[in-house]
């Protein structure tokens, strides 16, 4: 548990995770999202909802297994509208990952399948 809250502490102060042409549903995106980081990728066994953040907004949960992230945004509340489009998914994890000199990883939303660029 010391290496990992070592590894941790010298995590890059933000790492983001880019898709395009992923679908957006009333200009935000729905239903959850998984991401797998490749082997040169430190993953914190837990990461706070707090510390992501999904096209700007906070997620309701974030599950981590091994270098496996599923983010489930919050559901909006109130009346939804009915546009379907294509657009840009980007996660920014501010603690809880090191990338290293990663700078791909596989993004699965349902049975869609993107390459997302990493930065940090």
């Amino acid at each position: 548990m010391l290496a990992i809250a070592a590894a941790m502490a010298t995590a890059s102060p933000a790492v983001r995770v880019g898709v395009s042409g992923f679908p957006i549903v009333c200009g935000e995106p729905r239903g959850s999202v998984t991401i797998v980081f490749p082997a040169p990728v430190r993953v914190a066994p837990s990461i706070s909802p707090a510390s992501v953040r999904l096209n700007g907004a906070v997620p309701d949960r974030i599950v981590v297994v091994g270098r496996k992230v599923t983010i489930t945004p919050t559901r909006p509340a109130g009346v939804l509208c009915d546009s379907i489009a294509l657009g840009p998914l980007s996660i920014r994890f501010s603690a809880g990952l090191r990338i290293g000199a990663a700078r791909a990883a596989v993004v699965t939303h349902g049975a869609q399948r993107f390459t997302a660029r990493l930065s940090g």
